[in-house]
């Protein structure tokens, strides 16, 4: 008879950056012999990146980046994405 292994469930705040910015959670879980991760954005990290992505059309034609409108489409795929209007979904709950 085999005995039963406990579960395990650990949390890990994640932040970047000098300051510390909170970016989410890294979640794992063992359960016997199964395990699983997951990332769960924080809210806040996410709705800045959002705006930074849906204005990357602007923020790439500024003096600071410098591109130019005719360079625009080669860069499109890289922000406009299923993934771009999955984030907005999250949003908007």
């Amino acid at each position: 008879m085999k005995s039963a292994t406990a579960s395990i469930r650990q949390q890990v705040e994640l932040r970047i950056g000098k300051a510390g910015t909170r970016v989410g959670q890294l979640i794992y879980v063992r359960q016997g012999r199964r395990e699983n991760t997951a990332l769960a954005y924080a809210e806040s990290w996410l709705s800045e990146v959002y705006v930074a992505v849906s204005n990357w059309r602007q923020i790439a034609l500024s003096p600071e980046v410098g591109l130019r409108p005719a360079e625009l489409d080669d860069f499109a795929p890289a922000f406009e994405h299923d993934q771009t209007e999955s984030a907005a979904v999250l949003l908007r709950q």
